[in-house]
Formats: structure tokens, C-alpha cells, sequence
């Protein structure tokens, strides 16, 4: 058995250390037009993120609310950011965005409120998806709720104590930032935590690594630079995922590896998009 590990990660390590070499280079050499990267190459990546949610959503009955409730949380804790740093002093108009977070978090309590009576209902309970990682997701459920429902309970106070200085009270603005992230690192970390131990860890590696990233570069705006800059970074780590589970290294249901051969297909024809477009690589 040890043999066998130590060849699956020596075979792992030099797809990951060897694929696509050629793509090293420095992306100022990439001569793209920012046309291409509105037009196809952003597109191509959406489609690819949604994918990837899509596949996830279908391996596990919870799934769905799962990210429900990632996305969620991460706009929450987006949209307070925003509101941090522009409402330093009071405004009508803060108030109105305060409530509107506010509407955002209540609607994430209910989603975790039917999460859990979903998955405590005796029909789902005596399923085969009901496992030990249930109870696990369960409490996590529930120290979620429990800093959503703080968190809602600081943004009330807020314009209460701002009532005589017009300034928003630093302690509570601090508390919210910090349960707002605390619960952003908690949704992270449940949206995989039922799936196969091999193919959460594959899942999860892959959000991390290369999900995520795009997400911001798409929702946030970022410089396209930002993308071209890891691209190899990207390459690496969507290629080894693809090869674990095309390959059968990590088991996976074939209708996901159909769906992964579309997301391979779109990313080797972003690559050969931007490559065309090299000064550096024939």
C-alpha cells in the first residue's frame, strides 16, 4: 500500500511540476486585446465557475443550499466591507444600506433554519445520505447562526449609538467585521464537508486554488494582469484536478467527469487564446 501511495504522488507531483511548461513567461509578453478578454475569455471563465458549482451541487442532496449559503455569506461580508469604508460618518443614506445587509443576513438565517430541519426530517434521516459528517455540518450550522444572529443584533445597535455623534461606534463596527469574516472561513469550509474524503479534499483544493481566484477577478473587476500574471499558477492546478478525476484516480460520478471534459475543453481554448497572443511563444 505504501509502495502504491508513494508512486500515485511521485506520478501527481511531476504531471503538476512538468504540464504546460511552456507557459511560463512573463505576462506583459501576452499581447491581448482587453476586447478578447470581455468578449470570450471572461465568459469562458464564468461559465467555467459555474460549472464547477454545478457538478458540486450534484453529488450531495445538501449541496444546493450549501452554496446557497456561501453565496450568501460572502456578499454579506462583501457589501459590509463596502458599507465600512464609505458610511465613517452618518447619512440617510447609510441607513438605507445598513438595512439593506441586514435583509441579506435575516435571509441567510432562514436558509439555514430550513438546512437544518431538512436535515433532522425523518424521511432524510433514515436516507443513505444521512452520514457522520451530518452531525458535524450541523453544529457548524448552528455556530453560524449563532454569529449571523450577533451580527445582526451589532448592526441594530449601530444607529442607536450614532444618534448623538454621528459616527458610527468603532467597537461594534469592529465586531461585525470580524464575525462577518469568521462567518465567510465557516461557509468556506462547509459548502465541500459531505462529499468523499478524497473527492472533498480534490474539491476543495481546486476552489481554493483556482475557483476563487476567479470569482474575485470576475466579480471584483480585478486588472486583467491579475489573471495573465497566474495563469501558469491557474494551469497547474485546474490540470492536476482534471487529470485526478478523468484519470479515476479520485472516484467521481461520470456525469461529472463529462461535465469537467466541457470546463477542460473551455480552458484549453482560453490558452490557446492568450498564447496565439504571446510575443514569446510561437
Amino acid at each position: 500500500m505504501a509502495i502504491k501511495i508513494f508512486i500515485l504522488l511521485s506520478f501527481v507531483l511531476s504531471f503538476k511540476a512538468g504540464a504546460y511548461s511552456f507557459l511560463y513567461c512573463d505576462y506583459k509578453d501576452i499581447n491581448l486585446d482587453s476586447t478578447m478578454l470581455e468578449r470570450y475569455i471572461k465568459p469562458q471563465l464564468k461559465a467555467m465557475v459555474s460549472e464547477y458549482y454545478q457538478t458540486l451541487a450534484t453529488l450531495h442532496p445538501v449541496n444546493p443550499q450549501l452554496i446557497k449559503i456561501k453565496e450568501s455569506t460572502q456578499k454579506a461580508s462583501t457589501e459590509w466591507k463596502v458599507w465600512n469604508e464609505h458610511c465613517i460618518t452618518w447619512s440617510d443614506h447609510c441607513i438605507q444600506e445598513l438595512k439593506k445587509i441586514k435583509k441579506i443576513q435575516k435571509e441567510l438565517e432562514v436558509q439555514i433554519t430550513s438546512l437544518q430541519k431538512q436535515i433532522f426530517d425523518r424521511s432524510f434521516f433514515i436516507s443513505q445520505f444521512f452520514t457522520d459528517s451530518l452531525f458535524l455540518l450541523s453544529s457548524d450550522l448552528d455556530e453560524l447562526s449563532m454569529l449571523n444572529y450577533k451580527t445582526i443584533d451589532a448592526m441594530d445597535m449601530i444607529p442607536i449609538l450614532a444618534i448623538d455623534n454621528k459616527i458610527p461606534v468603532q467597537s461594534k463596527t469592529d465586531l461585525i467585521e470580524s464575525h462577518t469574516n469568521s462567518m465567510q472561513l465557516l461557509s468556506e469550509k462547509i459548502f465541500t464537508q459531505l462529499l468523499p474524503k478524497t473527492l472533498k479534499h480534490q474539491y476543495f483544493e481546486l476552489w481554493f486554488f483556482f475557483v476563487k481566484d476567479l470569482e474575485r477577478y470576475l466579480a471584483l473587476n480585478n486588472s486583467d494582469a491579475f489573471f495573465l500574471s497566474k495563469l501558469e499558477y491557474f494551469n497547474q492546478n485546474w490540470n492536476t484536478f482534471h487529470m485526478l478525476l478523468s484519470k479515476h484516480i479520485v472516484q467521481a460520478p461520470q456525469s461529472t467527469i463529462n461535465t469537467l471534459s466541457i470546463m477542460h475543453n473551455r480552458w484549453n481554448s482560453i490558452l490557446k487564446v492568450i498564447l496565439k497572443n504571446s510575443s514569446k511563444i510561437n
